[in-house]
């Protein structure tokens, strides 16, 4: 399934081939991500709440002129999201316990570009789909083994893969293609495994880039 969904992304991401130039634009970022619980319990914990976590988001958009103050973006990003789950466990008390969610993203969103000053504003929005990579939880108390922390879609399983929500930034370009924005992710999806439990990722990250518009993309020898 994972290998099924890296190849959507690439086969979405060369698909813009079929338009003319294209920009690409290199992007780093720091995470600041948390997941919104609800009606999640343990066989010997309960009264679990979440904080909010660092973690890295890096990879690459394209970029397509609608005309001189909008254009498309569509990207391929790794992303480090999860939070800080805390849960009251019976006999030990409260244990903290750092959830790492790693996920290939794909977001998909709008860009409108305003010139200030020698650059540009960015405002965009759109949506993203994720696929959850790999999970890694170590709860800090070795009283505290909850076996369900792992990625499936049955009741024994923590989350599942597929994550899908909305998209927004804002930031600021220079000429030479240098930017850098501020972004949120909020998830719309459940990703809970248990079917009486709610979760959803929550993500405020600043990221930095670089841009090259003059770029051309050429493909069976075909300059587009």
């Amino acid at each position: 399934m994972r290998k099924l969904f890296l190849s959507f992304i690439f086969i979405s991401l060369l698909s813009l081939n079929a338009v003319a130039k294209i920009g690409l634009a290199p992007e780093i970022g720091l995470n600041i991500s948390n997941l919104s619980f609800t009606n999640i319990n343990f066989s010997n914990a309960s009264d679990v709440n979440s904080y909010v976590k660092e973690g890295i988001r890096l990879g690459l958009n394209f970029d397509k002129k609608i005309n001189e103050d909008f254009s498309w973006q569509a990207g391929a990003f790794f992303s480090q999201l999860g939070g800080r789950m805390n849960a009251n466990v019976v006999f030990v008390g409260p244990v903290m316990v750092p959830i790492n969610l790693y996920y290939a993203q794909v977001p998909i969103t709008l860009m409108y570009r305003k010139k200030l000053g020698p650059g540009n504003m960015q405002f965009a929005a759109g949506i993203y789909v994720a696929y959850a990579l790999a999970m890694s939880a170590k709860p800090a108390d070795t009283g505290f083994h909850p076996e369900n922390l792992q990625i499936g879609s049955d009741s024994k399983s923590f989350i599942q893969s597929l994550d899908y929500g909305l998209h927004a930034s804002a930031g600021y370009e220079l000429p030479m293609g240098l930017f850098a924005k501020f972004n949120y992710d909020l998830g719309l999806a459940n990703i809970a495994a248990q079917s009486d439990a709610t979760i959803r990722n929550r993500a405020f990250y600043f990221s930095v880039g670089w841009f090259y518009r003059s770029t051309t993309v050429k493909v069976q020898n075909k300059a587009y």
